[in-house]
This record gives structure tokens, sequence and C-alpha cells, in this order.
């Protein structure tokens, strides 16, 4: 996270709980944390650790391999997370302001399994950025929307901490009693990207194939689930909890 919670706070102290008063309150917290330094060394174990193979859990799959496509889609680790920040920074951020919405458009980070796993600090996505802005390599405006994206998942974050059951319960109480359909056959049509409607087909096909999906097909996925098949939320959240690379309780409730 990039502020610690309870900060930031609204103007009388308490927490912001809409996006625009929790970025407003951004600006008058103490600036997050600068990445820390590599360290010059690190001292290793030498006791002998005794354990499992992981390959004896047998947690792969093997026929169907429904994971080939995700091995395919994503490098994992350290390294893997800083190349894809290097690549956004050189290649995606320019154009992000007014691009980001634009699922056929590449001006999204694809950070988010990274940040997820802790691959990669939010700190240093955030000061990746910013750097690149004052270097003048992107414009401005594209570095601090993109700041304001990482404030939504901190948003988020800040939210959970605050009421730690939206992970489960409606945020409006209202909705406690709305009439939500049982279909078994629609939610299986949903889930597996048949519904008949080509751009929430296509979202929910590359969720199941590589464990992705750009923000707002998520959105519109989700709205299609809630709205128009009216189904309950907490089937969707169970679905993306299932699939998702970048999975997270706090981003996937909020």
């Amino acid at each position: 996270m990039l502020y610690k919670p309870g900060v930031p706070t609204t103007a009388a102290g308490g927490f912001p709980r809409t996006f625009s008063a929790f970025h407003r309150a951004t600006h008058r917290a103490p600036p997050p944390r600068r990445p820390l330094p590599v360290p010059a060394g690190l001292t290793g174990f030498a006791g002998t650790v005794t354990g499992d193979d992981l390959a004896s859990w047998g947690l792969e799959p093997t026929a169907p391999d429904w994971a080939g496509g995700m091995r395919a889609a994503w490098d994992c680790g350290e390294d893997a997370a800083r190349a894809r920040l290097d690549a956004f920074l050189a290649n995606g951020l320019a154009g992000y302001a007014v691009n980001r919405d634009v699922p056929a458009r590449e001006n999204v980070s694809r950070l988010s399994p990274y940040l997820a796993f802790g691959e990669i600090s939010p700190n240093q996505v955030l000061y990746a950025a910013r750097h690149a802005a004052e270097a003048g390599t992107v414009p401005a405006r594209d570095a601090e929307k993109f700041e304001a994206e990482l404030h939504w998942r901190e948003f988020s974050y800040h939210l959970l901490e605050t009421e730690p059951d939206i992970a489960w319960r409606n945020i409006q109480q209202p909705f406690d009693a709305f009439p939500w359909r049982e279909c078994a056959g629609d939610l299986k049509a949903w889930q597996k990207g048949l519904t008949g409607y080509p751009l929430v087909d296509a979202g929910l096909r590359q969720l199941w194939t590589t464990g992705w999906m750009h923000n707002r097909v998520r959105m519109v996925v989700a709205s299609f689930l809630t709205k128009h098949l009216l189904i309950d939320w907490r089937q969707g959240e169970a679905w993306f909890w299932d699939t998702l690379v970048d999975a997270d309780p706090a981003n996937n409730a909020a």
C-alpha cells in the first residue's frame, strides 16, 4: 500500500468514503515512501528444510490443460514485473489518459498480477511514472491519470480495512432485499462467454484463457451479470476470484 491505514483523511479527520474525496485527500497526506534500494546482501538460511516436491501435490492441470494460456501470457517474478513496468513506461503510458478505456489499445500497464503477488510495489510503480513525467518522456497528464488509477486500488484497500465485510455484503443496504435471479444456466453461459453479446463473451473468454481482462471490460461483464441477467454480484465475484491471476479481495469487492 502507498499509505498506512487511516491515511489519507478528510479535512475533518475521517475516512474519505468516496473515491473523489480519497483522491483529493492524498494531496494533503504525506507523500508515499520512496522505493528502498536493493539490499547489498542477504544471509541465507543455513539449516536444512524438508518438504514435499510441489509436483507431488498434483496442482497442475493435465487434461485438458486449462492453464496453458496463462503460462503463455505471463512471466513470473520480480524481473518480469520490472520488465513489464519498463515496457509500459516506454510504450503504454503516453496516451494513457485518453486510451486506457479502449480495450483494443495497449495503454494499460498489466501490472495488477505483479502488484497482487508482491512482485513489485505500488511505490516502485508510482515513482517510476512520476520520474518518466519529470524527465519529459511522457506527458504529465498521462502520469497523473495513471497515479489516480493507482489511488483507485489504494482506495479499495482502505475501504476494505475500514469495512471488512464489504467483501461479501452489499455496500448499499437496500440491495439486501433485491430479488436476485437463481439461474444456473445463465450463470454458466456468462462464465463461459456464451451469452451472445460479443464484447461480454470476448472478455470472459479472455479471462478463462489468460486469467486477465481489461478493466473496462470487467465493468461491462459485471454490469451485464447484475443488471441484465439480474444475478447476484457475489456469484460474479466468486468467478473472478477463481479465474483472475490478479484476484484481490479489495478490488474484487469494491
